[in-house]
């Protein structure tokens, strides 16, 4: 299905998380179906990466307790990604010099220390790791890249840090088809969208579900980014797998949305897989105001349901003599 609500906040939906085995009761605590909480659970602390005990055994009693200097790099490496995520930098360089290897990635999630610093946003922690040599597109277990997270939680100047550091604006995509311009738009990170389109990251691109970022700003209600995206000229219109367009996500109560969309070209008739257009979303939020709206909208448009472009009488020909 398309890019759907929490069960908790969509009338009349009910959508299981389709990978809940990853992550539990989180998925459903912060994002719409489909295992979309994954992606804000943070779990970079030293309990997933390493303890705290076991980074400082490595770096006090060094090669010659833990055994061998293998012994000692392989803790290293494991407690990296925790103390990059609290952005202390002594800790870093501390690891780095019993050679933490930079690009280690857990068995959890397949998750490094540059992913882990990407989702709390500290810069300085992300150029020690980028000037160590990390690998600045490396996937994780999803696909998600550096890039994606810090998009993802909003974090402008550490997008920009690794943009600078060549990483790919747009694809590769992770594995629900999403470039990091998705996950901005989604969250309503209007810098980082705006960053993301200087660096030409592809605007119009579908995910796996049919959802372009426009679709994915109109379902948080997120105008400014929505705005942003517009500018690109991209298809207002474009339809997801359920045949829902950025109206129709508006249209759940994201009035100030639906007013920019219309605006721009955005069609009120058109109607989803299951005939459903966007005034009947705005029936189920009990907003009278938002249905009269699109109930007139529907009436100028002249089309018929799903067939923009044709008449609504099709028996009517136009003969030219």
């Amino acid at each position: 299905m398309g890019c759907q609500k929490p069960v908790a906040k969509l009338k009349s939906v009910h959508v299981a998380p389709r990978q809940a085995m990853l992550h539990g009761a989180a998925v459903a605590a912060h994002d719409r179906r489909r295992a979309l909480g994954r992606r804000w659970t943070w779990g970079c602390g030293t309990a997933r990466y390493g303890s705290t005990a076991v980074v400082l055994l490595a770096s006090t009693l060094g090669p010659v307790v833990a055994g061998s200097e293998d012994a000692t790099a392989t803790s290293a490496s494991a407690g990296l990604p925790g103390w990059a995520a609290h952005g202390r930098l002594d800790k870093v360089a501390g690891l780095l010099s019993l050679r933490a290897n930079v690009n280690y990635q857990d068995s959890s999630g397949g998750q490094a220390a540059l992913h882990a610093v990407a989702q709390s946003g500290h810069v300085a922690a992300s150029l020690a790791l980028l000037e160590a040599r990390a690998a600045v597109d490396l996937e994780e277990e999803q696909a998600l890249r550096p890039l994606h997270w810090a998009a993802l939680h909003g974090h402008v100047a550490a997008s920009a840090v690794l943009l600078e550091a060549n990483a790919a604006p747009g694809r590769p995509p992770d594995v629900l088809g999403q470039h990091p311009l998705h996950l901005a738009a989604r969250v309503g990170a209007e810098a980082v969208v705006e960053l993301l389109l200087s660096q030409r990251a592809p605007p119009d691109e579908a995910d796996a579900e049919g959802c372009t970022p426009l679709l994915w700003a109109a379902y948080g209600g997120h105008r400014n980014a929505a705005m942003l995206l517009l500018a690109q000229r991209v298809d207002v219109n474009a339809r997801d797998e359920t045949g829902q367009t950025a109206l129709h996500w508006a249209a759940r109560g994201h009035t100030p949305t639906v007013k920019l969309l219309l605006q721009h070209g955005a069609s009120a008739a058109i109607a989803d897989t299951t005939g459903r257009r966007p005034s009947f979303w705005a029936e189920q939020e009990l907003d009278g105001q938002l249905c009269a709206l699109l109930a007139a909208r529907e009436g100028e448009a002249g089309e018929s349901s799903g067939d923009e472009g044709r008449s609504s009488k099709p028996w009517i020909v136009n003969i030219e003599l």
